[in-house]
């Protein structure tokens, strides 16, 4: 039952509402033996039936979840964060099984990571048949530092879903590691044959890269991994450093009243909405992205090469755009 009540002491929740770590196991309780809508069960099965988009695919959302099928499990999840805290929610309805986890910080990608991890580690997924990790059966090749620095860099790369993936290259010590974020120290990779890496993850899962090269330049690479739907299909991101003072501004949208705020800060490009501070590193000419979510930022200038407009892709709106005042 919900009640209205003012909290005092200093205890505020996310979006005003607060709630307890017992309530959120009631709720969750409910989700295998429903006690709402008179009851029915159709309820909760509606609640993570993928809705249909108009060309009869499967939008992979159902009611406020995402519903996917993966190493043959349905998988029905949401997650997100308010920039302080993440959380996220990992359901898996044929065998009753909620994972949640709720941190005190404000890396939803490390947040999903130990939910997902979790969730494999109660069904066994890692130890079964075709989803075991592989064995470490490959010979690695001798590469000095400074043939293995070839194939340092920045890569992206934009999902169907119009977010971003971001990948840097380093050598660290006469090994090449790649990491998805500034502040993640990454995973070695070891050169198993020409152009091909491997990387090993946390779970001891096998990520292969595979570079790729255009007139005896690196062009990208190919990322897979077993969960991958399709192959990831990286680009290499030529070095770009426009003067930011050309982003700095205000920049609004007229309907929904919404500002925002392009600032730099220690030689960063930073994005700010209200109490929200996001630090975004060069994604493409004119385009940066934010790694907590994998979001584009993408700016367009007018004939005279000045910004007018910027079009945000983020993980609950995409081609979102504002005006430069």
């Amino acid at each position: 039952k919900y009640t209205r009540r003012m909290v005092r002491g200093g205890v505020v929740g996310d979006s005003h509402l607060v709630s307890t770590l017992p309530d959120l196991a009631q709720w969750e309780a409910n989700m295998w033996n429903n006690r709402l809508g008179k009851g029915d069960p159709a309820l909760i099965q509606r609640m993570w039936t993928p809705t249909h988009l108009n060309d009869g695919s499967s939008s992979g959302y159902g009611y406020g979840v995402s519903v996917s099928e993966r190493e043959g499990v349905r998988w029905v999840e949401h997650g997100g964060d308010n920039d302080i805290q993440t959380s996220i929610i990992i359901r898996v309805p044929e065998h009753q099984l909620s994972v949640v986890i709720l941190a005190n910080s404000n890396r939803y990608a490390d947040t999903s990571e130990k939910g997902w991890a979790l969730a494999h580690h109660c069904l066994g997924i890692q130890s079964s048949g075709a989803n075991a990790p592989e064995a470490m059966t490959w010979d690695t090749l001798a590469l000095s530092a400074e043939q293995l620095s070839r194939y340092e860099g920045i890569y992206g790369y934009v999902r169907p879903n119009s977010l971003g993936v971001w990948r840097e290259a380093k050598v660290k010590e006469g090994t090449l590691w790649m990491t998805g974020a500034p502040s993640h120290p990454g995973l070695p990779l070891l050169p198993v044959a020409e152009n091909h890496f491997v990387a090993i993850n946390r779970e001891g899962r096998a990520l292969h890269l595979y570079f790729e090269e255009e007139a005896g330049k690196l062009k990208g690479f190919r990322e897979e991994f077993p969960t991958y739907e399709v192959p990831f299909e990286f680009k290499y991101l030529a070095n770009h450093s426009p003067s930011l003072k050309a982003y700095r501004g205000i920049y609004h949208h007229a309907d929904t009243g919404a500002r925002l705020q392009i600032r730099t800060r220690k030689g960063k490009l930073q994005a700010r909405v209200r109490l929200m501070r996001l630090t975004l590193i060069p994604f493409g000419t004119d385009q940066y992205y934010e790694p907590g979510e994998g979001t584009l930022f993408l700016f367009e200038r007018d004939e005279n090469g000045l910004v007018t407009k910027l079009t945000v892709n983020a993980r609950d709106f995409r081609n979102f755009t504002v005006y430069k005042e």
